[in-house]
């Protein structure tokens, strides 16, 4: 983060209210009224651009730059906004009067604090003799604030559980898995090793308050199993946690978007098989809040994508970038297609930084769990193979008429008897003879899941399950 003071600024670009690290890549929630810089350059404006340089340079990356403004407010249009830089007020955010006279912010902490008061004491043990028991009116500030980083890394563990957080209605149950509990544990402890070390506690082998030693700070494989369970204890809470907020935890389904291809429709018919994508995903997944993974290179792929967005509502965007952004920013003429890739980026949730293309369809493969292909190629990875599957049966989907062929005798039901294939080349349209009937398996490096959508027929109308 980069400060300045504020008399030396002019506005600068879009600014975030809300920030913090998810598992690939910073989440940045900007709003949408907060237009980018005038086109003079302060000091502190010099030092982030050339920051955003060096690191595309070295690392080929494009981070958001977060740039202390103080009392400033952004002008401009959103169009001249680099999307990289983001300008922040602590002033503007510590001021606020919720936070002052209402301690807004502090629910989940104080929330996280009675769960760790009803644990210890479920121990036994005398809170009154515990200074980290205290009612929170009582707490000392540094106990206070552990509960706040405790509770500000809530939404990183449900990060890397690919998990969020949604209103409670909306689920019904859930409940992290054995293998989760026990990868978050470890990384609750690692976590809260961190923010004794930095409040100046170190080991010790019998506790010391006045002298600030613990004979926890020790690797999590070394705990015993009882000091093991108050960090799984912490992390099957999490759920409790959030419906305290009156929120609720569900998986996330991450649609990944392949760059368009010549066949991909436009306009209209590619909002009708959105909408028609979007319901389909709906019905079949109630329990998933979607996600949907693109680069945002190619108009119909932000058209597409607009579409998702406000047909299923509450899904999430995670920007890929094969390339450093101001590539493709350079790229995006006229201005008003510029100005359509940068409202779409303020939405974004993550950004994702890759190296070059290749590694598009490797993301792809190992973290989306349906493919939305736009057009008539099929990947590299499914290419050239006969897939065949009765319907109905495990796990998977195709959808797009022309792509498919039946065997011989079948009729086109997708919820009766009979058998789809798919079979192609890179680069071209599958065959459509029914005799290129092979045997269906799962696909190493593939995903469960593919949609081919097309400008001819009706779409996603034909679906097998394998």
């Amino acid at each position: 983060m980069i400060s300045q003071a504020a008399d030396s600024l002019t506005p600068s670009p879009l600014a975030g209210e809300g920030w913090g690290e998810g598992a690939e890549g910073l989440h940045i929630s900007a709003p949408h009224d907060r237009p980018p810089a005038d086109a003079t350059d302060p000091p502190g404006l010099t030092l982030a651009r050339r920051l955003i340089q060096e690191l595309a340079a070295s690392q080929g990356v494009s981070p958001p730059v977060l740039l202390e403004v103080g009392a400033a407010e952004p002008g401009a249009d959103i169009e001249d906004w680099d999307g990289q830089i983001i300008p922040i007020s602590y002033r503007h955010e510590a001021c606020r009067a919720a936070l002052l006279l209402d301690g807004a912010g502090d629910e989940l902490a104080r929330n996280i604090h009675e769960h760790y008061r009803d644990t210890i004491a479920a121990q036994g043990r005398d809170l009154s003799q515990e200074p980290a028991g205290q009612p929170w009116e009582r707490l000392a500030t540094s106990y206070r604030q552990a509960n706040r980083h405790q509770a500000d890394h809530v939404w990183a563990k449900l990060a890397v559980t690919d998990c969020r957080a949604v209103v409670e209605d909306l689920v019904e149950a859930f409940a992290l898995t054995p293998l989760e509990v026990e990868r978050l544990a470890i990384v609750e402890h690692a976590r809260w090793a961190a923010d004794r070390y930095l409040d100046g506690w170190a080991y010790g082998p019998v506790r010391d308050n006045a002298r600030k030693l613990h004979p926890q700070l020790i690797p999590y494989a070394e705990l015993s199993e009882p000091m093991k369970d108050l960090d799984r204890f912490a992390v099957r809470g999490l759920p409790t946690l959030a419906a305290r907020l009156g929120l609720g935890i569900q998986r996330q389904l991450i649609l990944g978007i392949h760059p368009p291809g010549p066949a991909c429709p436009s306009g209209k018919p590619l909002r009708r098989l959105a909408t028609g994508l979007g319901e389909r995903l709906r019905e079949r997944y109630p329990d998933r809040a979607l996600v949907i993974a693109a680069t945002l290179a190619d108009q119909r792929e932000r058209d597409l994508v607009r579409e998702l967005m406000e047909d299923a509502g509450g899904a999430s965007l995670f920007l890929l970038l094969p390339q450093p952004l101001h590539h493709l920013l350079d790229r995006l003429t006229p201005t008003a297609a510029r100005r359509d890739f940068l409202t779409l980026l303020a939405q974004a949730e993550r950004r994702i930084s890759l190296r070059g293309e290749g590694e598009l369809a490797a993301w792809f493969a190992r973290r989306a769990e349906i493919q939305l292909i736009l057009g008539e190629t099929l990947p590299a990875r499914v290419a050239g193979r006969a897939l065949t599957a009765p319907v109905g049966v495990g796990k998977g989907v195709f959808a797009e008429p022309r792509l498919l062929a039946r065997t011989a005798g079948s009729a086109p039901d997708t919820h009766g008897p009979g058998t789809d294939t798919v079979t192609g080349t890179p680069g071209q349209a599958p065959a459509k003879s029914a005799s290129d009937v092979g045997v269906i398996k799962k696909l190493a490096g593939v995903p469960d899941k593919f949609i081919l959508l097309n400008a001819d027929g009706d779409g996603l109308t034909w679906t097998f399950d394998y």
